[in-house]
C-alpha cells in the first residue's frame, strides 16, 4: 500500500548524469574534533555524461534515507517502519559513468547545512550536472548527519550531543566548525586544480577552473557567502534560506550572489529573524547590484533539501505532508513545484556568470514574490 509511487523527477538538461565518490585527506590539518587524526572529507561528485537514461536506475543513498526517516519520526511521531517504502526511491544517476566528451565544464561546489548530509541535496546536484556542470558536493565530518568512508567507517554529527551541553557550548563549537568548514572549501578548491592536472584523474583537463561557483543551504549558504568574500576563485554564489552568519560585518559583495528565501521558513519567523531579513535587504542594497534576493512563498526551510521529493515518493508521505509540517511548509506536491522554481533560478544564475549565457525570457527578478 505504501510502496514507491514516484521516483525523483528527471533532470531537465541535455546531459545524462554520472556520479562518483572521492575520499580526501588533508595531511596538513588535524581534525579539531579528534586531534589524533588528520582532517578527512568525502566528496560526492555529480557530472555530465553522454549516456541518458529514460528511467531512474540508482537507489537513493541509504544513509540519507535513514536520516530522513528519523527526522520525519521526530517531527510527526510516525514510526520509522511505516516509512520503509522510501528505500525503494531511485534517482537519475549512473554510478561511475564515463564523463561526457567535449569542452571544459564549469565547477560548482555544494555544501550542506548544519545537520543534513550532502546526499540530501540530490535535487540540486543532479539537475546542475545535467545542465553541463561538474558538481562537487562535500560531506563535512562531525557536522554532516553521517559521513561514511570507503573502508566502512562513518562519523556521525556531534550537533545533537553539543546541544545537550547547553547553548554557549553549542555556539562556541559551531564557530569553530565554521572555520573548519571554510578551510575544507579552500582544500577542495586546491584539489580541483590538482584533479585537472593529474593524468590519472577522470577529470583530467575537463574542469574549467576559471569558472567555479558555490552553493549551500542554511549554514552552507552562510559559508558560501563567506567564501565568496574570501576566495577570488569563486566567481558566483547561491545561498538557499541562509542569513548573515558568514558575513557578520555586512561586507558588500563583489562576487555575484543569489539568495533564495523561503518565506515560511523558521529562519525568519521570530523577531530576531525579521531583523536578520532587514539586514539581508540592506546588504543587497550595499552590494550595488552584485546581490539578488528572490522570495518564494508558501515553503519552509526544509524544502531546499530532498525531503519534499522523498515525501512524495510514498502515499503515506504525501498524506503526511498535507496534515503535518515536517519543515517544508507545504504539501509534497506544492513544495516540489516551488523547488522547481528554485532550481530554475539557480541554473539561470550560474549559466549567466559561469557560462556567460542566459535566456532573456528567464531572468531572475530582484525580490520576486
Amino acid at each position: 500500500m505504501f510502496g514507491n509511487l514516484n521516483n525523483f523527477p528527471a533532470p531537465t538538461g541535455c546531459y545524462g548524469v554520472g556520479t562518483t565518490e572521492l575520499h580526501l585527506i588533508d595531511t596538513k590539518r588535524k581534525e579539531p574534533n579528534n586531534p589524533n587524526s588528520p582532517r578527512e572529507l568525502m566528496l560526492h561528485i555529480w557530472y555530465p555524461t553522454n549516456i541518458k537514461t529514460e528511467n531512474p536506475n540508482t537507489l537513493y543513498d541509504a544513509d540519507a534515507i535513514e536520516n530522513f526517516k528519523e527526522f520525519i519520526h521526530t517531527q510527526s511521531g510516525i514510526p520509522t517502519w511505516l516509512l520503509g517504502g522510501l528505500q525503494k526511491t531511485k534517482i537519475y544517476a549512473q554510478l561511475n559513468a564515463a564523463l561526457a566528451k567535449g569542452d571544459l565544464f564549469p565547477v560548482i561546489i555544494v555544501t550542506h547545512g548544519s545537520g543534513p548530509m550532502i546526499q540530501q541535496y540530490t535535487w540540486l546536484m543532479q539537475e546542475l550536472a545535467s545542465q553541463g556542470y561538474i558538481v562537487i558536493g562535500i560531506n563535512h565530518p562531525y557536522m554532516a548527519a553521517r559521513t561514511r568512508f570507503p573502508d566502512g567507517r562513518y562519523i556521525d554529527s556531534l550537533l545533537s550531543s553539543k546541544k545537550r551541553e547547553g547553548k554557549e557550548i553549542t555556539r562556541a563549537w559551531k564557530r569553530e566548525q565554521f572555520e573548519t568548514l571554510a578551510h575544507d572549501i579552500t582544500f577542495v578548491l586546491d584539489s580541483v586544480s590538482q584533479f585537472n592536472a593529474q593524468p590519472s584523474s577522470m577529470f583530467y583537463k575537463k574542469l574549467d577552473i576559471d569558472h567555479i561557483g558555490m552553493a549551500g543551504h542554511s549554514g552552507g549558504g552562510a559559508l558560501t557567502m563567506h567564501m565568496c568574500l574570501k576566495d577570488a576563485r569563486i566567481k558566483a554564489g547561491v545561498a538557499f534560506d541562509s542569513g548573515l552568519r558568514g558575513n557578520l560585518n555586512m561586507e558588500p559583495l563583489h562576487t555575484p550572489f543569489l539568495e533564495i528565501v523561503a518565506k515560511k521558513s523558521r529562519i525568519w519567523a521570530d523577531a530576531e529573524g525579521k531583523i536578520e531579513r532587514e539586514k539581508l535587504d540592506q546588504l543587497a542594497s550595499a552590494s550595488q547590484g552584485n546581490m539578488t534576493i528572490v522570495d518564494i512563498d508558501n515553503i519552509g526551510h526544509g524544502a531546499f533539501t530532498d525531503l519534499p521529493l522523498l515525501l512524495h515518493a510514498t502515499l503515506l508521505g504525501q498524506l503526511l505532508s498535507k496534515f503535518i509540517d515536517v519543515d517544508v511548509g507545504a504539501s509534497s506536491a506544492q513544495s516540489r513545484k516551488m523547488q522547481n522554481r528554485a532550481k530554475k533560478y539557480t541554473t539561470d544564475f550560474f549559466d549567466k556568470y559561469l557560462k556567460n549565457n542566459l535566456n532573456p525570457g528567464n531572468r531572475i527578478l530582484k525580490h520576486e514574490q
